[in-house]
């Protein structure tokens, strides 16, 4: 046997069945002639674990060609071949490593999976420069994406896509969390990277570079002292944050509790202003990365009572919803949610609304209602 034109092999005789060796139709792998073979017989794990960055997107061996499935686990991401490789078996051992994130499969081989279907790209293959396909670079020496929805930042709608790390640089040293939807979202470039006001806005309320929005907790930066001026932040018995036993802090985990479960955020642009040289906890803050890159925005809320230094005078909180707790505006006081938070009944996912929820004292309040929608009213009928 003689190996044609662009191809590579060793090749040992038996009559029951000879095997090709270092041959490249199998990955330089051996084949025996006679048997079944699956991916891994010329697609190892290892070695592909070992490729670019492979490792930080497959955690198990492929099933099979055209594999469009997120099978991402608790710890690892785990993304099917098609995802980012043709789904056509003419583009397979062709002699060339094809690759696409095209949003709409020109070939043969089936729709694509919901990841892909939400890129943007219009185009197959590798460029030398950015354009339609949203892969571009040169292969085994430098491959960015610019059109995946994996690097992109999340939301339903108007999406925005960011240039993801190079394929073959070294890992990213830098937010993870804000290279692709802001730290927290709409914080760092709510131009580039558009995010919902509702997550932070430094125009909270009207209140002029106050950050706001979901973030530190309940009306952290504006709250009265019960003497004379506002508390200010600390872990002390009149802090308005710091002490978890008297305030809740408000973070990612709070509705994205299957996502995240720390309250800690070193790189979040509000906490560092207090925590940026304190002792950071580890980069990879992701709980649970089913949900995280699933191709939906998951809503999970927290399953605690939340507590807010935010007290109402007597004559005007919400009995019904907040329980008082050493008192009012005295050293240690708080007010305590009665209702555990519950996605099941407090979260609306067809409306993107909150209801009977303390944080907003009962009223029912869409996400969406940002700037001049929200209002002191839209959570008090009177102060």
């Amino acid at each position: 046997m003689t190996a044609k034109t662009g191809t590579t092999f060793s090749y040992s005789y038996n009559a029951s069945g000879g095997s090709c060796s270092s041959i490249s139709c199998h990955f330089n792998n051996t084949a025996q002639w006679g048997t079944t073979l699956t991916c891994v017989n010329c697609h190892s794990l290892a070695a592909l674990q070992a490729n670019g960055a492979h490792g930080k997107h497959v955690a198990q061996a492929p099933a099979f060609y055209n594999f469009t499935a997120n099978h991402s686990t608790v710890g690892s991401y785990d993304f099917g071949c098609s995802n980012c490789h043709p789904q056509d078996s003419l583009d397979h051992a062709n002699g060339a490593v094809n690759v696409t994130i095209n949003k709409t499969n020109t070939g043969g081989g089936g729709l694509v999976g919901t990841l892909r279907s939400r890129n943007s790209a219009t185009a197959d293959g590798l460029a030398a420069t950015d354009g339609p396909s949203g892969i571009y670079g040169t292969t085994k020496v430098s491959v960015r994406c610019s059109a995946s929805y994996c690097h992109s930042n999340g939301y339903a709608a108007n999406l925005r896509y960011m240039v993801s790390p190079d394929w073959y640089g070294p890992a990213y040293a830098g937010d993870k969390c804000a290279m692709c939807h802001g730290n927290s979202p709409n914080a760092g470039d709510p131009v580039n990277q558009p995010g919902s006001p509702a997550h932070y806005s430094n125009n909270f309320l009207g209140f002029s570079n106050v950050s706001g929005g979901h973030v530190i907790g309940i009306h952290t930066n504006n709250i009265f002292n019960g003497a004379s001026g506002l508390a200010i932040v600390g872990n002390t018995p009149i802090g308005s944050h710091g002490n978890a036993g008297t305030s809740s802090t408000i973070s990612c985990n709070m509705c994205h509790y299957a996502t995240v479960i720390s309250s800690a955020n070193d790189s979040n642009k509000a906490c560092v202003k207090c925590h940026g040289s304190l002792p950071k906890n580890p980069a990879e803050l992701i709980a649970d990365k089913r949900f995280h890159i699933s191709g939906s925005v998951d809503v999970a809320f927290m399953p605690v009572k939340v507590k807010s230094k935010a007290q109402l005078r007597e004559a005007s909180y919400d009995k019904t919803l907040w329980s008082r707790q050493a008192g009012y505006k005295t050293p240690g006081a708080y007010d305590a949610a009665f209702k555990t938070f519950s996605t099941a009944t407090q979260w609306d996912g067809a409306t993107k609304s909150c209801s009977n929820i303390a944080c907003h004292n009962g009223k029912s309040v869409k996400w969406s209602e940002t700037g001049g929608q929200t209002s002191c009213l839209s959570c008090h009928d009177t102060l």
